[in-house]
């Protein structure tokens, strides 16, 4: 997949014009998205939360989740753990507060 400018996050998109489309549509609101998961995942602290705990209490499809995840693990703000709960991985926003 080629990515519009990965350095600012732009999103992914295969050659047809329609994805591109979609991507460059999908531009708009996707770096909101992902500052609503990183505050998410910092609320959490230490303790963290999953992409299905994310996907509930964000109220964002599991495909938008996924994907922001993905740039924040990217960017190195987010740290998958070795913990699993109800078969899902545990993250962790790697500036967590500590005690929450």
């Amino acid at each position: 997949m080629a990515y519009l400018r990965p350095a600012t996050y732009e999103l992914p998109f295969s050659n047809p014009d329609t994805s591109r489309d979609a991507a460059v549509q999908a531009q708009t609101f996707s770096g909101t998205q992902r500052q609503r998961v990183l505050d998410w995942f910092r609320s959490r602290g230490w303790f963290g939360g999953t992409m299905a705990e994310c996907e509930v209490s964000l109220s964002l499809k599991r495909q938008s989740i996924c994907a922001r995840v993905m740039e924040l693990r990217q960017a190195k703000q987010l740290t998958q753990t070795d913990d699993v709960r109800d078969r899902c991985r545990v993250f962790v926003a790697v500036d967590a507060p500590e005690g929450v």
